[in-house]
């Protein structure tokens, strides 16, 4: 979560958000945003092993290049990507490194705005 102040002509006391909580209540109830994704985006997951298999397996050239645009990207242990139809990785992120700059700031650190 976020601590952001209200100004002092408002009530100067702070509040939090969770970049989950804006997306739900902003984007994500979006009609418009909700089709897109349902029209155009999976959502999976695979298992390294699996795709160091796939990557391997000489019977299927497609699927070797698949696994292996996803394996060059990932990074241990949890990888998030966002991947064309055609494999290629246009976003990826660490979800160690994702979490680590989502979390909060202790009280102690956080400083009024």
């Amino acid at each position: 979560m976020r601590t952001s102040w209200c100004t002092g002509s408002c009530c100067g006391r702070p509040w939090t958000t969770s970049p989950a909580e804006t997306l739900r209540e902003m984007v994500l109830e979006s009609s418009p945003i909700l089709t897109l994704f349902n029209e155009s985006f999976i959502t999976t997951w695979s298992l390294v092993k699996e795709l160091k298999e796939l990557q391997s397996n000489q019977e299927n050239p497609a699927h070797q290049k698949l696994a292996g645009l996803h394996l060059e990207k990932y990074s241990f242990p949890v990888e998030m990507m966002v991947c064309l139809p055609n494999g290629m990785v246009v976003h990826h992120i660490n979800a160690n490194y994702f979490l680590d700059i989502t979390a909060p700031s202790p009280p102690y650190l956080s400083s009024p705005k």
